[in-house]
């Protein structure tokens, strides 16, 4: 019998928060657990994993005594959200060193607390199917540019500078103030499936970093920040990121999955996406592929208006996440024989919130070299049953659509 997946979240934190914690539980009933957001209690020694999105709030805002918060917290896997060198991110640090485990969204975060003392891995975060609106990259987009964030002198300063070029499109600019924990009634802010249908409707996120200055030491230079869940939710949808410089950004490559350029020469990079669509879709398609098709697994070798050629590689039993591939493909590849990999090809069906596993069917390794056409497949993974890897390459047809636009 599998543990049951608490995922605890403040009840009177951030709504961002909520909408972690709630992929975090359908990513967990997507592989089969049984999982649930709670918001109305502690985590307990009863068998359950409890992970603790955003520990600074959960604990910081709560009413219960000490004692018990540092109970609840010794059974808890943190899972860390905050940029390094900000007030939220040191609030963390207490509820980390006493966590069973600690994770986090961003690999600057990771070494950030591995810095202060703490055993924390990496999170990668991915795209759930309730994060996609009902679209794909090739829907109309009738907003061209959109901003989603909290505005700061600095952030103020980079939209003002844009200005020239913003206004001759269709701009929508969501903005608040993040003085305190936000939700659905705080103006300016969208969560969710409004969020969600914003971003499908939308061609370009424009992302600007905030302003950290008043948190670092004088002369302090933290590295560029990777929004990694506002990056995640814009490609899940078909919508194009522009950001400012980043790091913490792999497995995704700027240029292939999205488009990243300074302050300064935000402006043309906007205008050149506007004005080249098939470019703009380009990268569109090379990202939601990206976060929704296993990207751990899957490394993109080249691409161009014609074809995608995908190598895969699955470790020794290890099982890649559900995932789709929307183009037809040619897969190839050495079985490698008697000495190779055994694997099963698992079908699910999403329903009431989870995926539901219709069929299996496993395949033994034979003689020689293969090359199968296969049609678009709905949901799936591959199960690596062998203890040696699961090699091969996906060479995906793109409509003839694409070629010549």
């Amino acid at each position: 019998m599998t543990a049951l997946v608490n995922v605890f979240v403040a009840a009177r934190g951030n709504e961002f928060m909520r909408d972690i914690a709630q992929w975090l539980v359908e990513a967990a009933r997507s592989v089969g657990r049984e999982a649930a957001m709670v918001d109305d209690r502690l985590p307990t020694l009863d068998g359950s994993i409890n992970l603790v999105v955003a520990p600074h709030e959960f604990f910081e805002l709560s009413d219960f005594p000490n004692a018990d918060l540092q109970r609840a917290a010794a059974v808890s896997i943190c899972v860390c959200t905050e940029q390094p060198g900000t007030p939220w991110f040191h609030l963390s640090v207490d509820a980390c060193r006493r966590g069973l485990r600690t994770l986090d969204i961003n690999p600057h975060g990771v070494q950030a607390l591995l810095d202060v003392g703490v055993d924390a891995r990496r999170l990668p975060l991915g795209a759930v199917p309730s994060m996609s609106a009902p679209s794909s990259p090739h829907t109309e987009r009738p907003v061209d540019v959109l901003f989603l964030g909290g505005l700061d002198e600095r952030r103020g300063a980079v939209l003002a500078s844009l200005a020239p070029e913003l206004y001759r499109l269709n701009t929508d600019l969501h903005l608040f103030r993040f003085d305190r924990p936000v939700n659905a009634a705080t103006p300016g802010v969208v969560f969710g499936d409004r969020k969600y249908q914003l971003l499908s409707s939308s061609k370009l996120l424009l992302n600007i970093h905030r302003d950290r200055s008043t948190h670092l030491p004088a002369g302090a230079n933290p590295p560029a920040y990777f929004e990694w869940a506002r990056m995640i939710e814009a490609m899940a949808n078909g919508c194009v990121v522009v950001t400012e410089a980043s790091e913490g950004f792999e497995p995704l490559q700027p240029g292939v999955h999205f488009v990243e350029a300074d302050a300064d020469e935000m402006g043309d990079a906007i205008a050149s996406l506007i004005a080249n669509p098939t470019h703009a879709e380009q990268i569109a398609e090379a990202a939601y592929d990206a976060v929704t098709a296993a990207p751990q697994q899957h490394r993109v070798m080249f691409e161009d208006e014609h074809v995608r050629v995908l190598q895969i590689n699955l470790p020794p039993f290890q099982q890649e996440p559900v995932h789709v591939h929307a183009l037809p493909s040619v897969i190839e590849g050495e079985t490698g024989g008697p000495g190779g990999a055994k694997f099963a090809y698992i079908q699910y069906r999403f329903l009431n919130g989870s995926f539901i596993e219709i069929g299996r069917h496993e395949v033994s390794p034979t003689a020689g070299y293969r090359a199968v056409w296969t049609q678009p497949e709905g949901p799936h993974a591959i199960a690596n049953l062998s203890g040696v890897p699961v090699r091969f390459t996906r060479i995906e047809i793109k409509p003839e659509g694409c070629a010549g636009r």
